[in-house]
Parts: structure tokens; sequence; C-alpha cells
């Protein structure tokens, strides 16, 4: 009986140890995560050094650090060869109820099919994506805004001038001061414009990843898209 007893406390000590050091993981990755911002090299000599680590891990671990991964290769601008890696991750946290998971995989999987010049495809994920983040509690921020700075690019090379400033506007109210997110939803999603989601000609959109170019604009960041916006009006004034 003892015996038993003490294979049982055994069994519980290492399964919390187990999963301590999984939790312990997790952190890291979303650190890794947040530091792609601010030292894209620190961070991809610290996701290499999780390598190990979360191969013995967990599957929602690896699929964590699998999306880590594609995010470090957008950002150093390595153009997809194939959808597959970006697919295999969106096919599991697709399934899984964190909202910021879902957004991020669709997001990637959208700048994949971008890469490919699938941008019907591309449109539809980035969509999928501002959906997900307008209809949760949480949301990854960057991401959405990354979205929809993605759909305004589409919008603009499908001659769509209408939805591009819309999606403009919604970035524009999204960096602006409000509510948290557990307040309000944020701005409306964007959709498609009549007659369904236009195919963009050839040739692609600019790689222009997360960050935008950069601009006259004013130094803080949450100003950046107004000051596009005001650009993009006197544009289209100009070309009129």
């Amino acid at each position: 009986m003892c015996f038993v007893a003490a294979f049982c406390l055994l069994g519980l000590l290492l399964s919390c140890s187990e999963n301590e050091e999984e939790q312990q993981l997790l952190n890291s990755i979303e650190q890794t995560w947040q530091q792609c911002e601010t030292s894209l090299p620190d961070a991809r000599m610290r996701a290499g050094r999780l390598r190990d680590s979360v191969r013995l891990s967990s599957e929602y671990v690896r699929q964590k650090y699998n999306l880590l991964t594609i995010r470090l290769r957008d950002k150093y601008d390595v153009v997809s060869s194939s959808p597959d890696s970006a697919m295999q991750v969106l096919t599991y946290f697709a399934k899984r109820k964190d909202a910021i998971d879902k957004e991020r995989a669709y997001y990637y999987m959208g700048s994949a099919y971008r890469d490919l010049k699938d941008y019907p495809r591309a449109m539809s994920h980035f969509l999928t994506a501002v959906d997900i983040a307008k209809h949760s509690k949480a949301a990854d921020t960057l991401i959405w805004q990354n979205s929809l700075s993605q759909l305004r690019n589409l919008y603009m090379l499908g001659l769509n001038y209408e939805e591009e400033l819309n999606v403009a506007l919604q970035a524009v109210a999204l960096a602006s001061p409000g509510p948290s997110k557990g307040e309000e939803n944020g701005p409306p999603s964007p959709g498609p414009s009549k007659g369904g989601v236009n195919c963009p000609p050839s040739p692609g959109p600019s790689k222009g990843r997360e960050k935008s170019p950069p601009s006259p604009a004013p130094p803080k960041e949450a100003r950046s898209e107004t000051w596009d916006v005001i650009l993009w009006m006197r544009h289209r004034l100009i070309i009129i």
C-alpha cells in the first residue's frame, strides 16, 4: 500500500515538473516573439537556443515554436517557396480556442500566399485574421495592424480605392487611443468589394512586411496610419 502511494506521489511530482518546464518554454517563446520587434538578431539567437528543448515538448509547444520561426523568416524577408509550413501551423491552431494563436496563424498564412502571388487567398486570410481580432476579447494588436496594412496594399493593387481607404481608416481607429480591447470590439472588419474579392494584377505588393516604409510621418508610431491616410487623400486629389 505504501509502495503504491509513493509511486502515485512520484508520478504527480513528475507531472508538475513537466508542466512547469512547458510553461517556461511557452513564456520564452512569447518573449522571443515580442523581442522580434526590438532586437531581431537577439530574437533569432534566442530561438535557436530553444530548439532542442522544444523537440522534447508537447505538440502545442512545438507548433508555437514553428509559428515563431515563420515569423522570424518573414522578418528577415525570406520569401516563402511553399505554404506548407504555414498551413501546418494554421491547421493545428484553427482547431484550438486561443484567439491570438489563430490570428497570428492566419496572418502568416496570408503572408505566405502573398509571397506566392496568390493574392485572393492572401486577402482571404488577412481578412480572417482581422475578423478574429475584432471579435475576440484579446488580440495581438500589432498583427491586427499588419493585417490591415497588407489589405491596403492588396486593395490598392486591385485598384479598389474605396476599400483601400476604408481599411486605412480602420487602421487609424485602431491606432488611436481608446477603450481597451476588453471594453470594445474595435473597428469593423473590412469586407470584399461588390462582386467578390478583386484579384490584383502583378506585380505583387512590396514586401513591406510588418513595419511600414519610412515616410515624413509624425514621430509617434500610433500616428503613422493617420499620416498615411492624409498622404493617400492628397495623392488621389492630385490624380483627379
